[in-house]
């Protein structure tokens, strides 16, 4: 009767989860369509580049999500052997996609990579300690691009940041850095006072503290070694430079010509708007702040904009279709497993109830004598 039950449930979580596809992909739709003009130029851009440059971009980017993909690898605790690199590729793919489809997008791909991180077989803690690190790791490694940037620019009649902003982006780096030294404290700091606000309107007081405590217990036991962290932030670092690669390639198939740091700078500033809840992937948002912010640095109007266009197209659009295709892919493999697993316990199951039965007739046998 539970295993039916507990069939049932699970069909109903596939269902649900092709019907939030289905539905994510209907409003990816909706937002895309919006951006017809954006459409348009681009085709019009891509008929004057070189195709074979454009292929060297796909790859610089291809390059940049599989040093992040390897980032999140790195910083799952106690990793299950399924948690390949090549599978949390697959997942970091869809988890973008989905994130530039949908309205608040990072938080849906937060969400989405800590829910298949834990059906791969990894603890809740662990998948949430895996996205919440490489959150921060990408923070931090983007907030030091900015302010080395912002020291080489110093001396140029231009700098990316003020002083204020620079003092302040400093201090976020050295607490990004803190918290990811100490994130197993730290962390589960926060998870008692969440946890035992959960259990608290459902349960007793001491029930409530007593689930607080274990979860504490268990998340203050994670820690990473210095060895973890620095190759996280080398992956993490890797993932910006070859995603900065890709946008100097685009002003150079452009002819646009800006200062070196204006384009760092730019950069960050670009990346910071993807990430604002604002639209979908930043549509929009990303170009017109990337396309002002490399103006402002010597760039010409056109050439500029030429060049955010075939940027967009190789860091952006490309991508969505793969990601969304990677993402049912992954919730085809991973029903499949799930499948295996249950067929793969029946039998266990069944042989320890014979087990017991036999010794319960032995146990009977034996007081009958």
């Amino acid at each position: 009767m539970a295993d039916e039950s507990a069939h049932r449930r699970k069909r109903r979580r596939i269902i649900l989860g092709y019907l939030a596809s289905g539905l994510g992909l209907g409003v990816a739709a909706w937002f895309i369509l919006q951006k017809k003009t954006e459409f348009i130029a681009i085709q019009h851009v891509f008929s004057d580049a070189l195709s074979w440059k454009l292929s060297i971009g796909l790859l610089l980017e291809l390059v940049s999500i599989l040093c992040y993909s390897l980032t999140t690898w790195l910083l799952v605790p106690n990793r299950p052997r399924y948690i390949t690199p090549l599978w949390t590729a697959s997942l970091t793919l869809a988890a973008t996609a989905l994130g530039n489809s949908l309205p608040l997008g990072a938080g849906v791909s937060a969400y989405y990579g800590y829910s298949r991180l834990e059906r791969m077989g990894a603890s809740k803690t662990s998948a949430g300690l895996a996205i919440g690190a490489t959150n921060a790791v990408a923070t931090a490694t983007l907030g030091l691009l900015a302010v080395v940037s912002t020291l080489l620019s110093s001396g140029g009649t231009r700098t990316a940041l003020s002083g204020t902003a620079l003092v302040v982006l400093i201090v976020l780096v050295i607490l990004m850095g803190l918290v990811l030294y100490r994130i197993g404290p730290l962390a589960s700091r926060a998870v008692f006072v969440v946890t035992y606000l959960r259990y608290r309107f459902g349960s007793s007081s001491q029930e409530a503290l007593r689930r607080a405590t274990e979860t504490r217990a268990r998340v203050a036991a994670v820690s990473y070694s210095t060895r973890t962290l620095v190759a996280a932030v080398i992956f993490s670092m890797a993932n910006w430079g070859w995603d900065f690669a890709a946008l100097v390639l685009a002003l150079t198939i452009a002819h646009a010509h800006v200062e070196p740091t204006g384009i760092v700078a730019a950069y960050c500033v670009g990346a910071l708007a993807a990430n604002l809840p604002i639209t979908p992937g930043g549509l929009g948002v990303v170009e017109g702040s990337l396309a002002v912010a490399l103006v402002s640095f010597g760039g010409r109007e056109v050439n500029v904009l030429t060049a955010v266009l075939l940027y967009r197209l190789v860091s952006f659009w490309f991508w969505l279709p793969v990601g969304w295709t990677m993402h049912f892919l992954l919730g085809a493999h991973l029903s499949r497993r799930e499948r295996r697993m249950n067929a793969s316990e029946l039998p266990a199951r069944g042989s320890s109830e014979e087990q017991l039965s036999t010794g319960i007739e032995t146990l009977d046998s034996s007081c009958d004598v």
